[in-house]
């Protein structure tokens, strides 16, 4: 029986009148075998599933024009540059459609043209008709790609195993596991959730014992310190590696970091547990009880509620005599970054980087306050405090509590803002994406230094 051919239709999802069309109409579905992707997490969990025949089309849908002088919408961009980033899929046609006529227009004569590069790249316009023979004769002419032969080889990786060298986890899918899935190969997995063999793509000989053996490879479900200690400790238990790494980014003090500086905390302080203590009540001691404005309105013979917060100062620690180690051999981690970074990048690694072995914060929420890092923390915990996030405090935890001896628990990001009122993640996402790839850099630059990590407390 001829291996069925699955028709990929990524598709931001607004409008959603797009997708109803191609479900609605029954006979745009059956003719095609057409499938919407509103998110390439999905894409990729299908992908990887897939067998070695496993047959498909791509087509993006391009999008409305967010104003006239764009030529193509966002969504669409986003989708290819995610979509180009796949190992094996750089060079292969991706058509842009649309039912709307003039969304690819030459800006200079303002005229319809059929083909355009966009960001480098050759894109095709045709229009998405409702009319289910031109879809049909639209979608079989488009190349057809089989798995294997797109990747160039089937990699068969063996299952995951307890006591591998190493476990890598990220908060998020979106940039901090999605860098990984581009830089190496990767099969699902199914000893903890959302796990993965992984091992790098290309082997860099320029770095000395740059690692080239399987690791685990872990994503959470959802960002923030209830996921992170649940995994970390699954992986401890399923896995029981020798060193469980967080990768990813995080928030950095504006008076102490640089963009894309990597932190590696020897203290997590969790700044967001303790009490609200209700506002009326005037505390025997003031200046004891560190504050963090609260408030919050609801409809009510009540209006508004406000609290002073008193945190219990929760701290958790690294090993210390590992973290001494990493800041002792600093020099030559970012020396292994340097020739880690990719060909194309290697002119964008930040001149001032440094590694900061040094305090770090963690508590329940996106801080996008000006001065919360720098001056309440700073301020109330510690002055060494290099920057926050949200998971860091469960990983060292779940460490400091279920690993046994000779195990480690580190966490490794990058500083891609400063949490202030007008953070953002960079145009199209690209200084997150860019301080995930720093953080990935750095991870595997620690890799062969860990591996040489001798803890005189254990008999060798």
């Amino acid at each position: 029986m001829e291996q069925e051919i699955i028709t990929f239709i990524f598709a931001s999802s607004k409008p959603a009148e797009f997708t109803e069309q191609i479900y609605d109409n029954r006979n745009i579905l059956q003719r095609t075998n057409g499938v919407v992707i509103h998110d390439m997490k999905i894409f990729n969990s299908i992908f990887d599933l897939a067998a070695s025949d496993f047959k498909f089309r791509i087509i993006i849908h391009a999008g409305i024009p967010d104003n006239e002088s764009e030529i193509i919408g966002a969504s669409g961009l986003n989708f290819l540059g995610d979509i180009r980033a796949m190992p094996g899929f750089e060079n292969i046609d991706i058509p842009f459609v649309s039912r709307k006529k003039g969304i690819f227009l030459d800006l200079n004569t303002k005229q319809q043209t059929l083909s355009k590069e966009i960001d480098g790249y050759q894109c095709f316009y045709t229009p998405m008709a409702n009319d289910p023979k031109h879809i049909n004769t639209f979608v079989s002419k488009l190349p057809v790609y089989t798995k294997g032969e797109l990747l160039g080889t089937v990699v068969e990786v063996p299952g995951l195993k307890k006591g591998l060298d190493f476990a890598v986890l990220t908060a998020l899918y979106k940039d901090e596991f999605q860098i990984y899935k581009e830089h190496c190969l990767t099969a699902p997995d199914t000893i903890v959730g959302n796990s993965y063999n992984a091992q790098f793509a290309i082997k860099a000989d320029r770095v000395i014992g740059d690692y080239d053996k399987p690791f685990a490879l872990i994503h959470q479900e959802q960002m923030g310190l209830v996921d992170a200690a649940i995994y970390s400790t699954q992986i401890i238990d399923k896995i029981d590696p020798r060193f469980l790494l967080m990768g990813g980014v995080c928030g950095g003090s504006k008076s102490k970091t640089e963009l894309y500086d990597i932190i590696i905390p020897t203290i997590i302080y969790d700044y967001g547990t303790g009490k609200l203590i209700d506002a009326r009540i005037k505390p025997l001691d003031p200046d004891s009880i560190p504050k963090i404005p609260f408030s919050f309105s609801y409809q009510g013979e009540k209006n508004s509620i406000a609290g002073n917060f008193q945190s219990k100062e929760f701290k958790s620690n690294s090993e210390k005599l590992l973290t001494t180690y990493l800041l002792n051999r600093k020099i030559e981690i970012i020396q292994n970054m340097k020739e880690l970074m990719p060909e194309s990048l290697k002119d964008s690694f930040p001149p001032n980087f440094n590694i900061h072995i040094d305090e770090f914060a963690c508590g329940p929420w996106v801080v996008k306050t000006n001065g919360f890092l720098d001056d309440f923390l700073l301020n109330e915990f510690s002055a060494q405090i290099k920057g926050l996030e949200m998971e860091s405090y469960s990983v060292n935890r779940a460490g400091n509590i279920a690993q046994k001896y000779g195990r480690y628990s580190l966490v490794v990001k990058s500083v891609m803002d400063y949490t202030e009122s007008n953070k953002t993640d960079g145009p199209g996402g690209s200084t997150k994406r860019f301080a995930s790839l720093v953080s990935l850099i750095c991870i595997r630059a620690l890799m062969p230094i860990l591996l040489e990590f001798k803890d005189p407390k254990l008999d060798t």
